[in-house]
């Protein structure tokens, strides 16, 4: 949103002290440290006046009140409905690790010398498009998530994080590396706004913590891990085999846009062949549909 903007604004000012100074002087003298340090600490001072809600200790979903089939499953998953939580967590981690492959090489990719070379400027701003994608993406998408469509809005945003990631291999100009950023910024809040509707009707309410934490897994390991034991490795053993950087890099933007479609293709499954199986077979799968209104068993 606004406040990562801002701090990406700020990062590539201060890696290179505005211009008058060296590369790396932010990290350096810890300008960038200090700064993003007071950002974090001044972003908690909010979260003390956000009211708690959720589940009450006689088990009623208190936040789904009125709301139409807001009807909490009881007892836990039955075992379809565990399975079909798998599937869905098994999907969502394809698709974060996907998409979010790309995160750790990025940078490195934009600024090789033999191929874009932008610098730290050049690049926060190519980083911005991608967070005013977001914005943008966010108010239009409100209208979406009331129409309860999470299903399709969820396969839609992953859609376009594959076309992302094929953009960037295919670009051989700096236009279409930002049209890129801008469809995966797209695609990152409708993934968002999809997933996290899914998974709020997926999960039964006294499970919610635990759960969420198995789903909120699938994204935040993304960041990390995926690029260190994926594309990381794959560009090394590329380099390494006498291919150029750039061939490299790119090939890793094909790898993560296939692991992204396996998980479109799951989350497809699940919406049109694996939950509707359930819900026909029985009334206890009744709450397990990924849309917002309840299917009948």
């Amino acid at each position: 949103g606004f406040g990562h903007i801002l701090g990406v604004l700020c990062g590539g000012f201060l890696y290179n002290g505005f211009n008058r100074l060296y590369n790396g002087w932010g990290f350096e003298k810890g300008a960038l440290f200090f700064v993003s340090a007071a950002a974090m600490l001044a972003s908690v001072i909010p979260i003390f006046l956000i009211p708690e809600g959720g589940t009450s200790a006689g088990g009623r979903d208190e936040s789904r009140e009125g709301r139409p089939g807001g009807v909490p499953t009881s007892g836990g998953f039955s075992k379809r409905g565990l399975f079909v939580f798998i599937l869905f967590l098994a999907a969502m981690a394809f698709v974060n690790f996907g998409r979010n492959s790309i995160a750790m090489i990025n940078s490195q990719y934009l600024t090789l010398e033999s191929g874009f070379h932008l610098s730290s400027q050049a690049l926060s701003h190519l980083i911005n498009a991608y967070s005013a994608a977001m914005i943008v993406s966010g108010f239009i998408l409100g209208r979406l998530i009331i129409r309860e469509k999470h299903a399709l809005l969820l396969m839609i945003g992953t859609a376009i994080a594959v076309l992302s990631s094929v953009l960037y291999f295919l670009a051989s100009a700096l236009g279409w590396i930002y049209c890129a950023n801008i469809l995966g910024g797209s695609g990152e809040v409708i993934i968002f706004a999809g997933s996290y509707a899914i998974a709020s009707r997926l999960i039964p309410p006294q499970s919610r913590a635990r759960l969420f934490g198995y789903f909120n897994a699938t994204f935040f390991l993304s960041w990390g891990v995926a690029g260190t034991i994926i594309l990381g490795p794959l560009i090394d053993y590329l380099i390494g085999a006498g291919q150029s950087q750039i061939y490299a890099y790119k090939s890793s933007y094909l790898i993560a846009a296939a692991i992204t479609l396996i998980g479109l293709l799951l989350l497809a499954a699940l919406t049109y062949i694996v939950i509707p199986r359930a819900a026909g077979r029985s009334a206890a799968a009744a709450n397990m549909t990924m849309d917002g209104k309840e299917m009948e068993g």
